[in-house]
């Protein structure tokens, strides 16, 4: 699958894919050559989900600490 293509998947089509993936490989019923295909874009996939997750845990971050400046909080000094 290409790279670019990849990028314009939404999370959950990435997961449903990965799962697809796993499935046909622990299935068992692929030529060799199939199983290392599917397993090198599984791999992909789950580098574009980790990608994924990774911008939308730093939006969070982002959209946390403006929250918590408008309130003129400091998360830092605070004790939880």
């Amino acid at each position: 699958m290409p790279e670019n293509e990849l990028e314009h998947m939404s999370f959950e089509e990435i997961m449903d894919a990965l799962e697809k993936s796993v499935s046909d490989l622990e299935n068992g019923k692929l030529p060799l050559n199939e199983m290392t295909a599917v397993y090198e874009n599984g791999m992909k996939l789950a580098e574009e989900a980790s990608k994924k997750l990774a911008d939308t845990e730093l939006k969070v971050t982002d959209i946390k600490k403006a929250f918590e400046e408008k309130l003129g909080t400091d998360p830092e000094t605070e004790s939880d």
